[in-house]
């Protein structure tokens, strides 16, 4: 159980997730190290996650998030971005994100905003891993990892992607309202 193997593990390009997952017995167990020498430190559970949505589509009529959006969680992790992250942060990720979104006629909509704490337990059993991976340029980038569905069948697997949408919640704010405004350009590339 050594921060080297999880650095290893979240160093994988492909199913991250199981990789993380499988080297180290206990369940998260790598949320106790940092992904990265960059990092503020590891994630809270009070802290306030950030995951930034995209329109049309991403956001159902009810407010929760299109499952489909959470779908990394079981691959190679649902990216966030931390409560204090800066604005900078925010505008980097959209700038990595909107290209792909725009071949799709999609633009950012806005930010789900939840607590870390809402994912990672379902039922009192461990749910999800919330894990800091901070970047160069996102220092408060954290991945979301969903434990416990290896095996499952489709229809299982989709019930677990609606539970982590129904935990991350409603708690939308658009781009023109989010932090006061101050990335509301951000919400009008298209």
């Amino acid at each position: 159980m050594t921060s080297e193997a999880c650095r290893l593990a979240f160093a994988q390009n492909d199913d991250r997730v199981k990789a993380v997952n499988s080297c180290i017995p206990e369940p998260c167990g790598c949320e106790a190290y940092t992904a990265s020498d960059m990092s503020p430190g590891t994630v809270a559970s009070e802290e306030t996650l950030h995951f930034l949505v995209y329109t049309p589509e991403g956001r159902m009529e009810n407010g929760y998030l299109n499952p489909a959006l959470v779908m990394q969680s079981q691959t190679n992790g649902l990216s966030v971005l931390r409560g204090a992250a800066s604005d900078s942060e925010f505008e980097v990720t959209a700038e990595e994100l909107l290209p792909r979104w725009q071949t799709r006629g999609r633009s950012l909509d806005g930010v789900m905003i939840f607590p870390a704490s809402a994912v990672r337990y379902k039922d009192e059993v461990r749910f999800c891993g919330v894990y800091d991976t901070a970047m160069e340029r996102k220092p408060h980038h954290a991945d979301i990892m969903m434990v416990g569905f290896e095996g499952l069948s489709n229809s299982q697997a989709k019930k677990r992607l609606k539970s982590l949408v129904d935990a991350i919640g409603t708690n939308f704010e658009d781009m023109d309202t989010f932090r006061d405004g101050r990335l509301g350009h951000l919400g009008t590339v298209a």
